[in-house]
């Protein structure tokens, strides 16, 4: 017979320390040493060598238990996913180029609004350049002081400066001496071209002056044609600078 393990035996302890549990007295109930009773010869009593197992004390026991969840304790909430932040970002940046490009589209909408057409734009080049030509090609030698200033709106400065000199130094002397009356007439006229800022244009101009003097009493009709240089000033076409062409 295999005498049972003593408390003190180290391997028992060994393997007490282990699972975390005091060393036991004996093995447990499927494992027992059938009971061997006898007589201790030296004290006369007698003795019970099986194993006693205390109630609860085996370690398969103490190795199912498992500590229970503190039901008041809170989980910490799961940090968001870096994707999630990285969509938001994305869906917000997408919202805010809309809304600039909705913004800019209605401004320009305004704006384009506002603003003449390519077509009445030019329309409106082509009738300042046929009226100005027309003034220019006009004159009576009786109200030559009236037809300088009303030409003079339709003129820059730097033009209106060289079409004073020109009327009053070399027409107007001739105009009185014979008595000229011109009456010009515009016939036809046509963009040449038009600057890339859009600020500047020439126009070729035709049309006809008659013209009667005291050296003809029948009416003189002469065929012109001009080339006109205009600049737009504060949305008005201004004559810069005429040229026989």
């Amino acid at each position: 017979m295999t005498a049972p393990d003593k408390p003190g035996n180290p391997r028992r302890r060994r393997l007490s320390a282990a699972v975390g549990v005091a060393p036991l007295s004996g093995r447990s109930d499927d494992e027992r040493t059938p009971k061997t009773s006898g007589t201790d010869s030296s004290t006369g009593h007698s003795v019970d060598d099986s194993p006693s197992v205390g109630p609860g004390a085996g370690p398969a026991e103490s190795l199912s238990r498992r500590p229970e969840a503190d039901p008041g304790s809170s989980e910490e909430p799961r940090p968001t996913p870096r994707w999630r932040w990285a969509s938001a970002a994305v869906a917000a940046v997408a919202a805010a180029i809309v809304l600039v490009l909705a913004i800019l589209d209605l401004t320009l909408f305004v704006h384009h609004q506002n603003q003449p057409s390519a077509s009445a734009e030019r329309d409106q080049l082509l009738a300042q350049a046929k009226t100005a030509t027309a003034a220019l090609m006009s004159y009576d030698y009786r109200h030559l002081d009236l037809d300088l200033s009303k030409n003079l709106p339709n003129l820059t400065d730097s033009f209106a400066a060289d079409y004073r000199k020109s009327l009053t130094q070399d027409i107007k002397p001739t105009a009185i001496a014979q008595k000229v009356v011109a009456v010009g007439q515009v016939t036809g006229a046509g963009v040449e071209s038009v600057s890339s800022d859009g600020t500047s244009a020439t126009v070729l101009v035709f049309g006809l002056r008659a013209t009667t003097s005291t050296a003809s009493t029948t009416a003189q009709t002469d065929p012109e044609r001009f080339e006109l240089t205009l600049i737009d000033k504060q949305g008005r076409w201004l004559v810069d600078r005429v040229a026989s062409a």
